[in-house]
């Protein structure tokens, strides 16, 4: 095996994902993206996060499942826009 090529976008440029907007205790959030454009950073397992001032938090058990899900929503979607540009790309 080996790590699988990304195909390029209809534009001819990498894509790269943007930060994502998460709500985090009642506020939006951009979590992730190229070159650290977010600058929370959350732990997946832990719920351990550093706020955009560097504090850090708990989330709990609940949060971190709802955050989660909404990361994981996120994932899918970009997902299925790749593969269209894919299948457009090919035809």
């Amino acid at each position: 095996g080996g790590k699988r090529k990304r195909f390029l976008s209809l534009d001819g440029e990498e894509p790269s994902p943007p930060p994502m907007e998460l709500n985090i205790k009642g506020h939006i959030t951009l979590v992730g993206g190229p070159a650290g454009e977010g600058k929370t950073q959350i732990n997946w397992k832990t719920g351990v996060y550093f706020d955009d001032q560097g504090q850090r938090h708990q989330l709990t058990k609940k949060e971190l499942e709802e955050l989660r899900r909404e990361r994981n929503r996120m994932h899918a979607k970009m997902t299925r826009d790749r593969k269209k540009c894919y299948i457009a790309s090919i035809k």
